[in-house]
């Protein structure tokens, strides 16, 4: 049988929060001392190397099989423009953005389609490939433009 305290609360309800205060008192304790931190930084470094692993084994392969299937879509000149400079990891992400960005457009002209505007239906936009994108951002081609004649000059330019 559960006896009130002065405090109109019951005595396990009491002797609970104490448990608990006790507890969180512990492990503040224990999250000050040098094996903690040494433990957190262990634990986070290992989170860490197995991100790095999983990307290296399955992200990477995959945003590079999407790039390669995304260029052969693309023009001849756009396909010669960017094959040398796959071999650089920077240039592969700033593509995978612009693929992603691709992505993003053709989901919301996928939205826009068939709605009514004023009563009159609108055309669909048409989708927008890698090459489209490209050719829409004259600074982002002038430096891969830049960095193709580069490569070709130096093969060993790009790591």
């Amino acid at each position: 049988e559960n006896r009130k305290t002065e405090g109109g609360h019951d005595e396990m309800t009491t002797l609970a929060a104490e448990a608990l205060e006790s507890e969180e008192a512990f492990w503040r304790g224990f999250l000050a001392t040098d094996e903690a931190a040494e433990a957190w930084e262990a634990e986070q470094a290992e989170a860490r190397a197995d991100a790095e692993e999983q990307w290296e084994t399955e992200g990477k392969p995959r945003e590079l099989r999407e790039l390669a299937e995304a260029l052969v879509g693309c023009s001849r000149d756009v396909q010669k423009l960017v094959a040398p400079l796959l071999k650089c990891e920077s240039i592969q992400r700033v593509l995978y953005s612009a693929l992603e960005a691709c992505r993003r457009e053709n989901a919301e002209n996928a939205f826009r389609r068939g709605r009514r505007r004023h009563g009159v239906m609108t055309p669909p936009p048409r989708d927008v490939d890698l090459g489209d994108y490209l050719a829409a951002r004259p600074a982002l081609r002038c430096v891969l433009e830049r960095l193709h004649r580069e490569v070709k000059a130096d093969p060993t330019r790009i790591v």
